[in-house]
């Protein structure tokens, strides 16, 4: 998750909203200790509390344009590649933090594009989010267990190419 952040923070910092990346570097030693922790859900919802503070400073006509917010989705399924690269070790999946993170940006664009296909109000912008879903499905797939298996179930230059479909879809 941190990566995603370090790719906000001058935005962030533009928008003078407070800097959150100390509370991701605690939720992350957080969940490593005690995933199951009281304290660990607070951290949780303290780093999503400015996660949606952060999203709602996103100027309203980038958020209602299908064709930005696509773009953005598809920069962050190249960041769940990412993580999900980041999580396996040795043909392992090592790192369950780095898992999850890849699993929750992947959960949050399907949340994203349900919102975008619920506005969206021309055949063009529900055609770009369908096609996308269709690209998004791959990468669910590729992380669907919420306690993954030992090893991948796809090696990561299969998420990284559903990354780059995800991407050349966002240029059309």
């Amino acid at each position: 998750m941190r990566g995603l952040y370090d790719d906000i923070k001058d935005y962030l910092a533009a928008k003078q909203l407070p800097p959150f990346d100390t509370r991701l570097i605690a939720l992350e030693a957080q969940v490593t200790k005690a995933p199951k922790s009281p304290a660990t859900a607070a951290k949780f919802d303290e780093v999503i509390a400015a996660i949606h503070r952060a999203r709602d400073a996103t100027p309203a006509a980038v958020r209602a344009s299908v064709p930005a917010m696509i773009r953005i989705c598809a920069d962050t399924l190249e960041a769940a590649a990412g993580e999900y690269g980041a999580a396996i070790e040795k043909g392992r999946i090592e790192n369950l933090v780095e898992y999850h993170d890849s699993r929750g940006f992947v959960s949050y664009l399907d949340q994203e594009l349900g919102r975008l296909d619920a506005q969206a109000n021309s055949e063009s912008d529900k055609g770009l989010i369908g096609r996308f879903r269709a690209v998004l499905a791959k990468a669910q797939a590729i992380v669907a267990p919420l306690l993954p298996p030992d090893r991948p179930i796809k090696p990561v230059s299969e998420y990284r190419a559903v990354a780059a479909e995800a991407r050349d879809l966002a240029k059309r």
